[in-house]
């Protein structure tokens, strides 16, 4: 391994600075295609506008699981709720190019124990450029779990290499793991694979170290733990909390075998996981010096897949957490490539030429990206100003499906803690009743209904037949139909409202 203490520091500083410039101009690159970017916002995605819609409620002083219902973890939460804070149309854009930036760095730093600064720089680039066929609209669970990710990567890479840690690493490493646990628990393949190699190792060696390391990890987890489970207890959240993000997601996740293992087979073929087992079952067949570390890369490969298919459901920003298994691979292959030409310029000059090949997509996007209807151009938009239009401040709306961008968009409040109805509801159909019932308790004055499957991911059968009920029972007056949403209120339209 190269290493990164044989640099002095004045040329360590500036090796920094540069890398640390590289890094920001490929996460602004990167972050062009989040919905939320601040040189063309575009329309907000499902998944987006949940989490947007949950800090609308926080600012408003609601409470995350107690006020609205959703089974993500508490940290996403609180990262909206932050983002919104320093800037209610930017901030949580700056919070996404700020998970990008921290890690393509960590991914620079741990390329770097294999290859020269130049090769882990073009290296580290590449790893992240790679994320393209998963990249989905952004503010996605998975990618503000990257930085914690690959900041453990980075620490468990110097424990193999050097053979010791710090207290500081551990904790870090602990707090890390806590993070991603708050975020979507089934992103922790890291740290299982990585942390059953050091129990293995430190057995092996007879260093017995195991309770000094378990000390030192658990406490960072606490650190980030704790103060969430006493502010979740006090605004009384804690019971809802349990029943949301556990038991409901060991729902949520049951799924068939037959899914699971359909994919589990998808996730097999994407190319960060071929690349990165056959990479590091060659690296473990011809490289003693870098053996260990590539049998657990293989590995933490496999153990990905599994986690990342455990909900038999193929949504496409799952993907991303594939994105750290490149980067190990990536080291092993330019490091394997620089020693067999004995770093030969051919090395850099063919690593930069696949570097400007995967930067070409993004590019594309970029250039294309004017040519998108932007946010305030959209059906939802116009239907959210509609709304606006004809009802007060005060007055609460309910979005059927899952369509909570109309709460942003028309500055309303839901008239259930259930915002999105799908597909929460296909997984726990007791739902729908305690919706409707919610519903009966707190008329809205404006319902939208949907027709829209979003390419068949919703069923939308079951929902409407009882909104449809609901709105008749109820006396609802249809006000508008257009691209497959009906728009209905508590009260006729005049000719000129509906004009």
């Amino acid at each position: 391994m190269t290493g990164n203490n044989t640099n002095p520091e004045g040329k360590a500083i500036n090796e920094n600075m540069a890398v640390c410039f590289v890094m920001l101009i490929l996460s602004v690159v990167v972050c062009t295609r989040c919905s939320l970017n601040s040189f063309y916002p575009t329309q907000t995605y499902m998944d987006s506008s949940v989490y947007l819609y949950i800090a609308k409620v926080m600012r408003s002083g609601g409470v995350m699981y107690r006020d609205v219902f959703d089974h993500k973890g508490p940290l996403l939460y609180l990262i909206n709720y932050f983002g919104t804070v320093i800037n209610q149309k930017h901030g949580v854009w700056l919070l996404e190019l700020a998970s990008f930036f921290l890690t393509s760095f960590f991914s620079y730093r741990i390329i770097r124990w294999f290859c020269t600064p130049v090769l882990s720089m073009i290296g580290a680039v590449c790893a992240v450029l790679l994320l393209d066929p998963f990249f989905h609209g952004g503010n996605n669970p998975e990618e503000y779990a990257l930085p914690f990710i690959t900041g453990s990567l980075l620490v468990f890479t110097e424990y193999f290499a050097e053979g010791k840690t710090s207290r500081t690493k551990l904790l870090l490493c602990g707090l890390c793991w806590m993070a991603v646990m708050l975020i979507r628990p089934n992103m922790i393949g890291c740290w299982i694979v990585f942390c059953v190699a050091v129990l293995i190792r430190e057995i092996r060696n007879k260093t017995f170290q195991i309770g000094y390391f378990l000390v030192w990890f658990l406490a960072g987890a606490a650190l980030l733990l704790f103060p969430i489970v006493v502010y979740l207890s006090f605004v009384g959240a804690l019971r809802d909390f349990w029943n949301q993000y556990i038991l409901f997601n060991l729902v949520y996740t049951d799924a068939e075998g037959a899914n699971r293992l359909n994919m589990i087979q998808y996730y097999m073929c994407q190319p960060p996981v071929v690349i990165s087992m056959c990479a590091a079952a060659v690296c473990a067949c011809y490289d003693k010096a870098i053996r260990e570390i590539a049998v657990i890369e293989f590995f933490f490969a496999v153990m990905t897949v599994c986690l990342t298919s455990i909900s038999g459901r193929g949504y496409v920003h799952y993907g991303i957490t594939l994105m750290p298994l490149y980067v190990l691979p990536v080291a092993f292959l330019l490091h394997a490539f620089n020693d067999a030409t004995k770093g030969h310029i051919l090395v850099t000059i063919v690593s930069m030429a696949a570097m400007v090949g995967l930067l070409i997509p993004w590019l594309r996007y970029i250039v294309q990206l004017p040519k998108l209807a932007p946010e305030n151009n959209t059906i939802e938009y116009a239907i959210s100003a509609f709304i606006n239009e004809n009802t007060e401040p005060g007055d609460v709306i309910i979005s059927c499906g899952n369509t909570d961008v109309f709460y942003l968009y028309s500055d309303r409040m839901a008239a259930s803690k259930y915002s999105y109805q799908l597909p929460i509801g296909e997984a726990n159909p007791a739902i729908y009743g305690e919706f409707i019932e919610e519903l009966s308790g707190n008329l809205p004055k404006v319902v939208i209904t949907s027709s829209n499957t979003v390419n068949g991911i919703l069923n939308l059968d079951e929902l409407n037949r009882r909104m449809y009920a609901f709105l008749k029972e109820n006396g609802y007056y249809e006000w508008l139909q257009i691209a497959g949403y009906g728009v209905y209120g508590q009260i006729p339209l005049t000719s000129e409202q509906n004009g």
